[in-house]
């Protein structure tokens, strides 16, 4: 079957978007960044509830990615959040046109520390089937049916991005084979 249409049928904002509240400050948080040097660098923030659920915090977006690490310290500076993990792409590991990284530049211009994910570690597929999996309603502790991936109702760009990220059209799949790629657009705080 050729993939159609939006690539997280199972999101819905009835389903998946919960009010904003504190987020405890033992639970740990994680930190992905994704650099860009012709658009905006995004930012992004999850957590994990003592129930195996997790819960996207916060997102942050800026036109350069010093900006952004002053951002990053800002809200996490506000919400203290127990960070355990901060990854950026690969992409955060090339050298831009002066010569120096997203990661050197969050590291000596923001004080803070990043892991870049390697091309090897960067599986799009796995990673989209694992969040259509926590997008799914599985059993809990107590007996009862809910999702594991939550978003908090402000993180407004990712939620949207969740009702348009899309499977790319393949108009000739007899010719061309079965295309079961997703477009490259309206990606921006998923990828």
């Amino acid at each position: 079957a050729v993939m159609t249409g939006r690539v997280f049928k199972e999101f819905s904002r009835q389903e998946h978007v919960v009010k904003q509240k504190p987020w405890p400050r033992d639970w740990p948080t994680w930190v992905c960044v994704d650099p860009h040097t012709r658009k905006k660098s995004v930012a992004l923030w999850a957590g994990a509830t003592k129930d195996d659920e997790l819960v996207v915090l916060a997102e942050a977006e800026a036109d350069s990615i010093e900006e952004l690490g002053h951002l990053i310290n800002k809200i996490e500076g506000r919400h203290k959040f127990n960070v355990v993990s901060r990854s950026i792409d690969n992409s955060g590991s090339s050298n831009n046109w002066s010569g120096t990284t997203a990661v050197d530049i969050l590291r000596n211009k923001c004080g803070l520390k990043f892991q870049a994910v390697s091309q090897e570690e960067k599986n799009v597929d796995e990673s989209l089937y694992r969040i259509k999996q926590l997008l799914r309603p599985d059993k809990m502790n107590d007996g009862t049916m809910k999702p594991r991936l939550f978003f908090m109702e402000h993180c407004v760009n990712i939620i949207t991005e969740m009702e348009m990220y899309g499977w790319k059209n393949n108009n000739n799949p007899e010719k061309q084979g079965v295309n079961e790629k997703v477009k490259k657009v309206n990606d921006d705080h998923i990828d």
